[in-house]
């Protein structure tokens, strides 16, 4: 009996020299309670030697109790000391996969964070592109199972590997002395994604295989601009600092001074444009425009169902070709301008539509170019297009993609990207039609939809038949009373058309049958 108790003493005198929170560690323990990182020391004392810096959510492995408030662990192949306050049990061993923390990225907005390792799971949360997310564990089918913070919720779940990046925690400063370098004490100005179909790559060095951060998507706003090369531009989107290619880019409206006001037009005899809105009906942009009318010699039409050796191609041509070679190809004159700018628009067609456009100064020397190539295949619905809008005084090149929407370009030395308005908040789905009015507005025509868009690019409004005969728009025609849309018949009639009559406000007030005969 004796024996037993003194077992016993012995037992709780061992005991309390324990520290109190061993109960409380666990194989491998996660970083909490602190800003961003934690030390691991040498020993188990504040002043001991710093080995590493252990980030807020990173897991530790091979966790043992110590004395003094220290817990022994592993991490990144050091073996130190971290205080148990910094430190929280898991239910992982040491013989998983831990990647670290990880950031979101090549994604436009957000990668779904999923209720189990499968593209088909639950989505738990949405976490947007260059966010941290913590307690990162490798799984097998190409997910990590991780933490992602929103407020007050945590959020435990799984997103697909292809989303992650290991966590640069200095991402804001990454390269400030490139920055520094680049435009000294400058905070960069803005800029805005165009020149490309669909989105572009923000990459983490100035290389095009480097590593993308994220996906920008076309007409996004990009800020704290710095060229940094003849090719790339250092920026900064949604948080995450990078490199775009400078081909992608164009300066946002944000940094212009104020327009100057237009020299007053003096002589109206020298100056067919003086009075543009005497009679609308008589108006340069209702009247055909002589270089416009296709030249059988130089601009033959393209058969577009096929090669008929009169297809071209965009690939031959230089970065900005001169005016003879653009008109060469089949060119039209969109619109020259009191200030002597003249844009060059031509559409050729081989597998693909391509669309190429170049403005050129008084003396005919190209200035800037735009170039688009379509995603889908050679059709009938037509994937490109350019017009002219706004007004005599404030002229604008509006460049379509179909499937993205409409972009407006100011004319002058300078290539400006005034407005971009996507088709997804048209509903836009096929080829279009549209007519220039007066006042600088413009109609949008396809399928039983007619749109009546500002000059800056705002919806005015939307109205749609909900007729489905009416599906291919042949022409707007405005007058006092209202516009009318005319549309191949939908029986094949010869000289009919079905007409759809709108109010100036884009009330439908009937649909009928038209016939149009054409003079001999």
């Amino acid at each position: 009996m004796k024996r037993l108790i003194g077992v016993m003493l012995c037992l709780c005198l061992l005991s309390a020299l324990l520290p109190a929170f061993a109960a409380g560690v666990s194989d491998v323990m996660c970083v909490i309670n602190c800003k961003e990182w934690v030390s691991l020391r040498e020993y188990p004392d504040t002043k001991s030697k710093r080995l590493a810096k252990v980030h807020l959510g990173e897991l530790v492995t091979d966790c043992h109790a110590s004395y003094d408030d220290f817990v022994y662990c592993e991490f990144d192949g050091k073996a130190g000391y971290i205080p148990h306050k910094y430190l929280k049990m898991t239910d992982y061993s040491s013989g998983d996969s831990f990647p670290g923390n990880q950031m979101v990225i090549n994604v436009s907005d957000w990668a779904a964070m999923r209720e189990s390792p499968s593209s088909s799971a639950k989505r738990l949360a949405k976490v947007p592109v260059g966010t941290i997310v913590t307690a990162c564990v490798g799984t097998t089918g190409g997910f990590v199972l991780c933490e992602y913070k929103s407020g007050k919720n945590v959020y435990k779940g799984y997103i697909s590997s292809s989303y992650l990046k290991k966590a640069n925690y200095n991402v804001a400063t990454q390269d400030q002395k490139v920055v520094e370098k680049a435009g000294g004490d400058s905070e960069g100005i803005e800029m805005i994604v165009f020149n490309c179909t669909d989105w572009v790559s923000l990459r983490e060095k100035a290389s095009t295989s480097a590593a993308r951060l994220a996906k920008v998507p076309l007409g996004t706003t990009v800020q704290h601009c710095m060229t940094v090369s003849d090719t790339f531009v250092y920026c900064c989107y949604n948080g995450i600092y990078g490199y775009i290619q400078s081909q992608y880019l164009t300066e946002s409206e944000a940094n212009e001074p104020p327009a100057p006001e237009p020299y007053p037009y003096t002589d109206p005899y020298t100056d067919p444009y003086t009075d543009p809105y005497s009679d609308p009906y008589t108006d340069p942009y209702t009247d055909p425009d002589p270089y416009t009318d296709p030249d059988p010699v130089t601009d033959p039409e393209p058969d577009i169902t096929g090669n008929d050796n009169e297809v071209r191609t965009f690939s031959g041509l230089p970065a900005l070709p001169d005016y003879e070679t653009m008109l060469n190809t089949g060119s039209s004159v969109l619109k020259s301008t009191y200030q002597g700018y003249t844009i060059l628009v031509s559409k050729v067609y081989n597998e693909y539509e391509e669309m190429l456009a170049v403005c050129y100064d008084l003396s005919n020397a190209p200035l800037w170019r735009l170039y688009a190539k379509s995603t889908a295949e050679l059709s009938d619905v037509v994937q490109l297009d350019a017009f002219e809008g706004g007004t005599i005084e404030d002229p604008q090149l509006i460049w379509y993609i179909n499937g993205t929407g409409f972009f407006s370009y100011s004319y002058g030395p300078k290539q400006k990207l005034r407005w971009f308005l996507p088709a997804a908040s048209l509903g836009i789905n096929d080829s279009i039609f549209h007519t220039l009015d007066y006042d600088g507005t413009f109609y949008v025509a396809f399928s039983d939809v007619l749109i009546h868009i500002s000059a800056d690019g705002r919806i005015l409004w939307r109205t749609q038949c909900g007729v489905n005969s009416l599906f291919w728009p042949t022409s707007i025609e405005i007058d006092e009373s209202g516009i009318s849309v005319l549309y191949d018949n939908h029986f094949g009639m010869e000289n009919k058309y079905d007409e759809a009559r709108f109010s100036h406000d884009g009330v439908l007030m009937y649909i009928t049958q038209r016939e149009i005969r054409n003079e001999a």
